[in-house]
């Protein structure tokens, strides 16, 4: 029996048969559910954040059943602000599932909003967790804003993607135990331990200075050290080491040591030069012959001695 036949003998069992296989929707052009979407175009020319989507609901059975002008519109948390776009907006890539609803239940006013996953989808391991602690927001080019919700491990993490999916390496974290990380691509990073109080720069070479408690010790990739600990600084140069000024390098201290053994104190050079001048001795060579400079230079006086400075 034909189906106009079927209509005209039984017309209430010909529509039960259609809503058996059709359902409500079909039978009066309405629909009022939510409907799986994929996601065929999002170049919108009028920059609204449209997507033309094929669903399968109302018959698309490939992308070319989707008409040019067929274009969805975006349900999401925001809207059209006094100076444009305001709120969270995240058009989905062509290929993505979306979930497609109609307004008033007119398949002419689609809608698209969140998306669904796919039976292989692959999970991204920096969100899992047996107890979905985890939340977040990430792109397809693998950057995210990571919020970890365990209470023992509260945390947040912003990461740049590599542009494949997967993470680059530059990223802000802000770790359960109160320290904050600061890094680049190249690895050189700031890293601010609470539970050693610390304050630590590292470049990508390795050169890093770090800044604790009472202390400042920094040091270069090719071993120059600068250690200032308390009341002490301690300077190693595996080369040379120099220090200029336009004006007068002084130094104000009990004690100086030039040299590891230094035992020996320095000659102060006016006093001795003036000793060495001015001291003269008798000569008895010729009865009533005047006096003259010593031949033999006179051991130094405890007053050319530096009480200070020391040699080795």
């Amino acid at each position: 029996m034909s189906d106009n036949a079927l209509r005209k003998l039984d017309p209430v069992g010909w529509l039960i048969s259609k809503i058996q296989a059709f359902g409500f929707e079909y039978i009066f052009n309405r629909y009022y559910g939510l409907y799986k979407g994929l996601v065929v175009a999002n170049n919108d020319p009028e920059t609204r954040l449209r997507c033309r989507v094929m669903c399968p609901a109302i018959g698309h059975q490939k992308d070319e059943d989707v008409a040019e002008d067929y274009w969805a519109l975006p349900k999401m948390n925001g809207f059209d602000g006094e100076f444009g776009l305001e709120g969270m907006f995240e058009p989905p890539p062509i290929g993505a599932g979306v979930w497609v609803e109609f307004e008033g239940g007119d398949v002419d006013f689609p809608v698209y909003s969140g998306g669904w996953l796919r039976k292989d989808y692959v999970g991204i391991e920096e969100f899992g967790h047996e107890e979905a602690k985890i939340r977040g927001i990430r792109t397809g080019s693998g950057s995210y804003l990571k919020f970890n919700e365990e209470s023992d491990k509260v945390s947040i993490t912003i990461a740049k993607g590599d542009g494949e999916g997967g993470v680059s390496g530059s990223l802000i974290s802000l770790m359960d135990n109160g320290s904050v990380l600061i890094a680049n691509d190249d690895g050189a990073h700031v890293n601010i331990d609470k539970e050693n109080e610390l304050i630590v720069l590292m470049a990508k070479d390795g050169s890093n200075v770090a800044v604790g408690k009472d202390s400042i010790i920094a040091m270069t990739a090719s071993g120059a050290f600068l250690n200032v600990s308390g009341e002490d600084i301690d300077l190693t140069a595996m080369g040379e080491l120099r220090l200029n000024a336009g004006g007068a390098i002084i130094t104000n201290s009990m004690d100086v040591r030039l040299g590891q053994m230094a035992t020996e104190p320095a000659v102060r050079g006016l006093k001795l030069m003036l000793n060495l001048a001015t001291h003269i001795h008798p000569t008895t060579t010729v009865p009533g012959a005047p006096t003259g400079p010593s031949a033999t230079p006179p051991i130094a006086n405890y007053n050319e001695l530096s009480e200070i400075v020391k040699i080795g």
